[in-house]
């Protein structure tokens, strides 16, 4: 069997991880399942002499996508030439910077309802967001529709042929819905997120429940503090946020977008 040409998480779960402290910070306070020090992979050991890498990546950025997908100079490459050999030691951290940036994320945690968040496999679903950028970016692209009702021709075709590849009946999944769900649920080209939802549904096979609980509206307000957070993690400096990605920081220095060649030179210094 010949080797992946691309980043395939399922394939390298111990050498792309949020990292534990992450989560300390953005969500103080909270209660939140996340890997033990024993769960964490041994090349994300603290006390190595490594560069210590933090790689910022946004969901909806095509430059990250292609970091992802590219065989060549991205992220499979980064792994195995420099995690694997113990040259970087690198943390992965989401930032948001559209607003389907925060959906994805809200949909990457697992939620029980009781306002506890677990971040187990946080990783795999982003990765699979981000990795298929082309499965639901389009439709949240601005466009010149010469009319309104192009506009919503085009996203319910959209809509439509995605779902039919994934084995969804629309009206059948809008028709069982309860009222008060029919605001985060719906799924027509009147719903901003529609698509996002509809690749958790079809590709992460998340339930309508699991869905409902991680867009809860009662919960926006702290999954905002979580957005500035997340962007006041990764300021340059105390005033200027990152507005480039995939942007990196080499051994807390931010260093701004960065390629393989770059992580190379950097880590055989």
């Amino acid at each position: 069997m010949s080797p992946p040409t691309t980043f395939d998480h399922e394939k390298s779960v111990p050498f792309f991880e949020i990292g534990p402290d992450f989560f300390d910070e953005i969500l103080p306070g909270r209660n939140i399942s996340k890997k033990t020090d024993a769960q964490q992979s041994p090349y994300l050991d603290q006390t190595s002499n490594c560069v210590d890498v933090k790689a910022y990546f946004a969901s909806s950025c095509a430059h990250c996508g292609h970091f992802f997908k590219d065989g060549d100079q991205g992220l499979l490459k980064v792994i195995n030439e420099l995690v694997k050999t113990n040259l970087i030691r690198l943390w992965f951290r989401p930032l948001v910077l559209h607003a389907a940036d925060l959906t994805i994320m809200r949909l990457c945690i697992n939620h029980d309802g009781n306002r506890s968040y677990d971040f187990m496999g946080f990783e795999k679903k982003f990765a699979s967001f981000i990795q298929n950028q082309d499965q639901w970016m389009p439709y949240l692209q601005t466009q010149e529709y010469k009319t309104e009702e192009d506009k919503v021709k085009y996203k319910s075709s959209f809509l439509r042929d995605h779902a039919a590849k994934w084995g969804i009946n629309i009206e059948e999944e809008n028709k069982n819905l309860s009222a008060a769900d029919k605001e985060i649920l719906f799924i027509d080209a009147s719903n901003q997120n529609a698509s996002v939802i509809l690749f958790a549904r079809g590709v992460l096979r998340l339930s309508p429940d699991q869905i409902r609980r991680a867009l809860d509206p009662s919960e926006d307000e702290t999954f905002m503090k979580l957005a500035f957070a997340t962007q006041n993690q990764a300021k340059k400096n105390k005033t200027q946020p990152i507005d480039a990605v995939p942007a990196f920081f080499i051994n807390g220095e931010f260093k701004g977008v960065l390629g393989y060649p770059d992580l190379v030179k950097i880590a055989k210094k």
